[in-house]
């Protein structure tokens, strides 16, 4: 298996996370969090950002040589170790912020990835290193931490790895079909249908998605809720994640 070529594909993966905590970090700071939350989520961007970095130099071609060779392993490597890996460094806010249990953590960003929609923020869970006997207890905690729950719902329901595709042609990696028939098996591409067809599909999904969420942010807001909540709520919903801010979701 070519190590060097998944590289290339898990490194930019690396960097829209930490694109995203940057993000989450100054939401933070406008809804009034207390200072070591955004502290926390810049530090969390800048260690992913390295990441990619030290991935993007150890994977990158050298000059003069030639093109990485994949095959139907790499593309099944760097779609599963891809997942893996984001999972590991976006669970680190949950833990860094909260003290979390190591796998509570990786639960909940697992399922906000996947957006599967189960949450292990419950009455009598352990947080801050005690039992939180709250009913309500989302909505005693940081904004950047809902905010962040309601980014890996978003990001996960477009299909973070559909970022990749979209920069692969673009980063000579080999046969590029090899990476979309593992990320969306049935669906096969030969090399040349991939370059014109697979950019122009995914920046229409891309731009259809965008649409989605601007246009649900502002019914939203329109119909009553206050801002940080419909932009929760928007990227839970164009996702069909279904992680909200609130204990009782759209019910409260």
């Amino acid at each position: 298996m070519n190590s060097r070529a998944i590289g290339q594909v898990i490194s930019p993966l690396l960097g829209i996370i930490g694109g995203a905590m940057l993000v989450t970090a100054l939401v933070s700071i406008g809804m009034g969090d207390r200072p070591c939350v955004p502290i926390t989520f810049v530090l969390c961007s800048l260690f992913s950002f390295v990441l990619t970095l030290v991935g993007w130099m150890l994977s990158r071609r050298r000059l003069g040589e030639s093109e990485l060779t994949t095959g139907v392993r790499e593309g099944f490597g760097a779609v599963g170790f891809g997942w893996l890996v984001v999972t590991l460094v976006a669970a680190i806010p949950f833990w860094a912020v909260l003290d979390l249990a190591f796998f509570d953590c990786i639960f909940e960003t697992a399922s906000g990835l996947t957006t599967t929609g189960a949450s292990i923020f419950a009455s009598g869970m352990r947080i801050y290193g005690k039992i939180d006997p709250r009913p309500d207890v989302l909505e005693h905690l940081p904004y950047g931490i809902l905010f962040w729950r309601a980014v890996l719902n978003w990001l996960g329901g477009v299909g973070i790895v559909f970022f990749v595709l979209l920069i692969l042609p673009l980063m000579k990696v080999g046969q590029n079909k090899m990476f979309y028939n593992a990320e969306v098996p049935g669906l096969k591409m030969d090399d040349d249908q991939m370059a014109p067809r697979l950019s122009t599909s995914v920046k229409m999904v891309l731009g259809v998605y965008g649409a989605l969420t601007i246009s649900s942010i502002l019914l939203y807001h329109f119909f009553g809720m206050e801002w940080f909540d419909a932009v929760c709520h928007s990227f839970s919903t164009v996702s069909t994640g279904g992680f909200s801010p609130k204990a009782n979701s759209l019910a409260f």
